[in-house]
């Protein structure tokens, strides 16, 4: 067993700190430790065709080009949309069901969003593979079962923290 994320070490390497693991299309939860810096995400290369190019397209075509992703989030399941329009409309989902209070079992869509790279892009493939799930928000929302105190009492948690 690889005791990092409670799953068979058949090869798969551990996930970055911070993320889920994703093994046979089962997902279990981490400790997120590393803050996010926007700083990270800045870009100095030229406009072109390679790694990291910035795009050049002005006008209304570059208006009409967009990338959107979409998370739906609830106590028993997890769906993540990306949608990349570019000339053309590329849109993938990714469905994740609960199986236990701490593991998720795929449900559909790629497990890895860099599989879908040639119609995503590489660069939000990448992004959307280094996200993870919303596993700690997930948990935190009451399921479909439960009672009205135990809605109330989530919703004082939220609210005082």
């Amino acid at each position: 067993m690889n005791k990092r994320n409670n799953g068979p070490a058949d090869g798969v390497p551990a996930p970055a700190q911070g993320h889920s693991s994703t093994q046979l299309g089962v997902v279990t939860m981490q400790q997120q430790s590393k803050p996010f810096f926007s700083s990270a995400m800045a870009s100095t290369s030229k406009p072109g065709t390679g790694h990291g190019a910035q795009p050049s397209t002005a006008g209304p075509v570059a208006q009409r080009c967009q990338a959107r992703v979409e998370f739906q989030i609830q106590a028993d399941s997890i769906v993540v949309v990306a949608v990349l329009t570019m000339g053309r409309t590329v849109k993938i989902e990714q469905r994740w069901n609960r199986r236990t209070r701490t593991t998720w079992l795929h449900a559909g869509g790629p497990v890895v969003w860099e599989a879908e790279a040639d119609g995503l892009s590489r660069e939000l493939a990448d992004w959307l593979d280094s996200l993870g799930l919303p596993l700690a928000v997930a948990n935190m929302l009451p399921n479909a079962t439960a009672s009205t105190a135990a809605l109330a009492q989530a919703a004082q948690e939220v609210a005082h923290g």
